[in-house]
């Protein structure tokens, strides 16, 4: 039944192809994930890749090396998770800065 569901996304998304090239990334993220829920690894493994600039926290980075598992490339999901990681480590550190340069004052209102 969810794969029903990704299935129904697939044209829309083909047709976002077309929008605004900012864009792109984010849809060719989209339809990796489509591609990985309906069983089209090597796809979904081609549109992650395309999206990859839109990876804010490592979630991309992680589908993929998930997909090369998949597949038994050992060298390219180290890779991929490693970068995931690596940026869920910086995120966590940033919140972490934020968090500490608010004044104690404003947290007790």
């Amino acid at each position: 039944m969810l794969a029903a569901r990704f299935l129904r996304a697939e044209p829309y998304l083909k047709k976002a192809l077309r929008s605004k090239p900012e864009l792109l990334p984010h849809v060719h993220a989209l339809l990796g994930r489509v591609y990985a829920e309906t069983a089209r690894t090597q796809d979904a493994i081609a549109e992650l890749t395309l999206g990859l600039a839109d990876d804010r926290d490592g979630g991309i980075h992680y589908q993929l090396g998930r997909l090369y598992l998949k597949i038994g490339d050992k060298e390219s999901a180290k890779q991929a998770l490693g970068v995931s990681e690596r940026m869920q480590r910086e995120r966590l550190a940033r919140s972490v800065r934020v968090i500490a340069q608010e004044k104690p004052d404003s947290m007790s209102h």
